[in-house]
């Protein structure tokens, strides 16, 4: 095999001798060493004495003499290596292009049929949804009780955390710091259990001389009920101890997000309380 029958066999002679080439920098600091180096411990691995139960053992071990002789040859490595990086790197280049090529149509053409997706209802889905109300009416079957829907934050159905949540800014006392005490002095003040209690990160215990600490209520109610009594007649620390810590109490959403809530159920507890029947907002 001479260096004409490697071009047009489009052999790897680095890779023959278990050299591994991934630029034409590595050709560069390729040594003749490093070549015979390798040839002796393919040469020792591939040896037809140490394989006689291979076949081609005989062929393997010839084709690393012809790789060895041709790559220790300046002027013959210097042809093989011009055509090696037009054949195996600039190949190697375009091949890459065009995957990268692929993977931007491929891109395009999902991206298309998302939006086709998106844009066109699937009119079967809501025909068969419709069949199954009208088969529920016939038979005169219930298929939702939405005047007594479960509102708290703690059923997984339909979780209301942000709107049962109120914003507390105290005033930075160590008691306060803890979250078992806060959680405590928080319950017997507003008689509520609190779902969940945590404080603000940007809290700066060492500097600021408020802190804020968010409470989940467990009820929407219990959120009115608290916000409308700070609101229209705050608590004296008479009350409790605990009021005389607090700075502001504030929902963590906009009262627009109650409106859902049947509000007329708080007017009887909040006119005992306050001695007047609240205008409550719907």
């Amino acid at each position: 095999m001479d260096l004409e029958s490697v071009f047009q066999d489009h052999v790897n002679l680095y890779e023959l001798l278990g050299i591994v080439v991934e630029g034409p920098e590595d050709l560069a600091k390729l040594s003749p060493l490093q070549i015979r180096r390798n040839f002796r411990q393919q040469a020792l691995k591939h040896h037809p004495d140490k394989n006689r139960q291979v076949s081609d053992s005989r062929q393997k071990f010839h084709q690393l003499d012809i790789a060895a002789k041709i790559l220790s040859d300046p002027k013959l490595r210097s042809a093989y290596d011009q055509w090696f990086i037009g054949v195996f790197f600039e190949q190697q280049i375009a091949n890459e292009a065009r995957q990268e090529q692929t993977r931007k149509l491929y891109q395009r053409e999902m991206a298309v049929k998302r939006d086709r997706t998106q844009g066109t209802p699937n009119i079967a889905v809501f025909e068969e949804h419709g069949q199954y109300l009208r088969k529920l009416k016939h038979f005169k079957l219930p298929y939702g009780d939405w005047k007594r829907m479960d509102y708290s934050p703690e059923n997984t159905n339909r979780k209301l955390t942000k709107s049962c949540t109120l914003r507390f800014e105290l005033q930075n006392h160590k008691l306060l710091q803890s979250k078992q005490e806060l959680g405590d002095l928080m319950s017997n003040a507003l008689q509520v259990r609190l779902v969940d209690l945590y404080y603000s990160p940007r809290n700066d215990y060492s500097a600021d001389s408020t802190i804020v600490a968010y409470a989940v209520l467990p009820h929407i109610n219990d959120t009115l009920r608290v916000l409308t009594e700070w609101n229209v007649k705050k608590p004296c620390s008479d009350s409790s101890p605990f009021f005389s810590y607090i700075e502001d109490i504030s929902p963590k959403t906009q009262h627009t997000s109650f409106t859902f809530t049947n509000q007329e159920q708080l007017r009887p507890y909040i006119k005992e309380r306050l001695g007047r029947s609240p205008v409550i907002s719907r």
